[in-house]
């Protein structure tokens, strides 16, 4: 579904952010990308949404080369692809219900298709309760239980999600990812989340570790508890 193939990047020509970083992110499955602050991943989230062109290398999308598509073919191809940022950006005079309804009316879905849509969202993140409330009186994990349903809720075939674990704690944010590889497996939706915060990912055969080490990108063989013991991943 997505792939990067020997990508690297360089703000400046003589210090290298990323170099040769190659992997896929397949649906049903979420693709954990760590690293410490500074060493790229926010930049690696950028290169596959195309918003910023890789120096070498490819990324490919449903089959497509992203440098050669049109400006228009760009579009409606990215169009598959969500966005969460390390803030939500959530419209605070908004209600949960209209925040998580708004990427179906840009795509001019309307009636009981955009009703049913937003009540599956809703029950899939345990947001129907909060359905009436305004956006800007929601907790922290509220909010970002609000954003991942937005984000899903036009049916992308692509989810990045950049740092989603500020601010939460382990055993909110480890219930929020089994409820994204739910949706990852029951909407055959790949997800590619870049974190330092790999103590807040659980356990499972569905999600491939990958960690920035020296501008390279490496795929981690090794049990997760390890992980935390190799790489600090913050506080508990």
């Amino acid at each position: 579904m997505l792939r990067a193939e020997m990508i690297s990047k360089a703000f400046d020509k003589d210090d290298p952010l990323l170099e040769q970083v190659s992997f896929a992110a397949n649906p049903g499955r979420i693709c954990v990308i760590s690293g410490e602050t500074g060493t790229g991943k926010t930049t690696l989230l950028r290169m596959l949404r195309g918003e910023l062109a890789p120096d070498a290398g490819r990324v490919w999308m449903a089959g497509q080369d992203l440098r050669r598509l049109s400006g228009n073919g760009r579009v409606q191809l990215l169009r598959k692809v969500a966005m969460v940022h390390e803030a939500d950006r959530l419209l605070g005079d908004k209600t949960v219900i209209e925040n998580v309804a708004l990427p179906l009316r840009i795509m001019g879905i309307h009636g009981q298709k955009l009703t049913g849509r937003v009540e599956q969202v809703l029950a899939r993140f345990d947001l129907t309760r909060l359905a009436y409330r305004f956006a800007e009186t929601l907790s922290a994990g509220q909010a970002r239980q609000t954003a991942f349903a937005r984000a899903v809720a036009a049916w992308p075939q692509v989810l990045l999600a950049d740092e989603p674990f500020a601010h939460l704690d382990r055993s909110f944010a480890h219930r929020l990812m089994r409820v994204l590889l739910e949706h990852a497996v029951e909407d055959q939706l790949a997800i590619v989340i870049a974190t330092h915060h790999l103590d807040r990912v659980p356990v499972s055969d569905r999600i491939d570790h990958w960690q920035i080490v020296h501008t390279r990108l490496v795929h981690v063989e090794e049990a997760h508890e390890n992980l935390g013991v190799l790489f600090p991943t913050g506080d508990p």
